[in-house]
């Protein structure tokens, strides 16, 4: 490696006291002596050495007057009372100049620890050119702190043999974390694992706090600005928030995929057919749908009641009862079963949708 000449290593007093009064231009550096080894006891790699002979006598003041990087380290960590250096591992090759520092001013050297490096799926170091690297970019794409924190302790490290846990609460990190278990080797960034971690914590979520944490990525979607007044209200978007919780992988997906919660559904009146089912047919089954919900009181206009009702009137057809329905109220070939669609959106939208897709079904007549 390209290291420095020593051209200047070997000057006498003199000659450095004169060329000094000349306002040379001049750098301060570490004259490194000795042929014994440099050893470290590295708490994630155990002993670690390396030859005196290939460490460079490295610049602590630049000629600009100000420390490099190496020295101004040294001496912060040192008044900050620093008892152990947790970083990767691309600095264990600094190690040495660090501790010869130590050792120069007389010092306690702290513990060091070189943790493995971040890796790609294909076991390259991860980098801004691949992908998002920063906690922000997570936090932006709606995953939840406590799941990225779980999330980047197990990138590593485990609780120990014969341990499987894999969701632990901050409390729990701070009990069973030890540098001891953590790893040599490189971590591969799963983010798969990433998504299935998050959704286990959307999952745990209160009501009232998905609701909080959902609401501003709720309303920066472009489709939002459509939606009618009563549907931006908290107490409705609650209870979409309820038949969709269990579905979500992060707070930037709700409402992407119940679209039709919030606005009208466009129906192709083709997709309300159940197998071979004729319109006249399916649209039986939809009045008979319609009749059995019109029955219902508004204040009993709950999930429960509603699915009793639905499936008593479906019988053993639930298909051709429960299908055509469905696609009235979302429009799509799969979501969330009726009973709960109806739920969210009401009474009175959900006999309207009905009517509608009957009249779609006429026109195929």
């Amino acid at each position: 490696p390209t290291r420095y000449d020593g051209q200047c290593r070997n000057l006498s007093k003199e000659e450095v006291s004169e060329t000094l009064k000349e306002n040379a231009p001049h750098v301060v550096r570490l004259r490194v002596e000795g042929a014994d080894d440099i050893a470290f006891d590295d708490i994630v790699r155990g002993k670690v050495s390396f030859s005196r002979k290939t460490i460079d006598d490295q610049v602590l003041m630049k000629s600009d007057g100000f420390p490099t990087y190496h020295l101004a380290n040294v001496v912060d960590d040192h008044l900050m009372g620093i008892t152990h250096v947790i970083r990767g591992e691309e600095w264990l090759p600094s190690t040495p100049k660090h501790i010869l520092l130590y050792e120069a001013f007389g010092w306690d050297i702290p513990q060091f620890a070189h943790l493995p490096l971040l890796l790609n799926p294909d076991r390259s170091k991860l980098s801004k050119r691949q992908g998002d690297v920063a906690v922000e970019d997570y936090l932006a794409k709606g995953y939840l702190p406590e799941a990225l924190l779980n999330f980047v302790a197990l990138l590593g490290w485990n609780p120990g043999e014969g341990k499987t846990q894999e969701i632990f609460s901050l409390r729990e990190l701070v009990d069973e974390f030890d540098l001891a278990h953590v790893h040599k080797g490189g971590a591969v960034f799963d983010a798969k694992k990433l998504d299935w971690l998050n959704a286990q914590y959307m999952k745990n979520l209160s009501a009232e706090e998905l609701l909080t944490r959902a609401m501003p990525f709720l309303v920066k979607k472009a489709w939002f600005d459509e939606v009618d007044a009563l549907r931006k209200e908290s107490e409705y978007v609650a209870r979409v928030l309820v038949i969709e919780q269990d579905r979500l992988q992060k707070l930037s997906d709700v409402g992407d995929a119940v679209q039709f919660l919030f606005l009208e559904p466009v129906v192709d009146p083709a997709l309300l057919l159940w197998k071979k089912n004729t319109p006249v047919e399916t649209r039986a089954s939809l009045e008979a749908m319609r009749v059995a919900l019109v029955g219902i009181p508004a204040n009993e206009w709950e999930r429960g009641e509603l699915e009793k009702t639905l499936l008593e009137t479906a019988g053993e057809r639930r298909g051709d009862f429960l299908w055509p329905l469905r696609v009235a109220l979302s429009g799509e070939k799969q979501s969330p079963p009726p009973f709960e669609i109806a739920w969210v959106i009401g009474k009175q939208a959900t006999l309207g949708r009905i009517e509608r897709a009957k009249t779609l079904l006429e026109k195929m007549l």
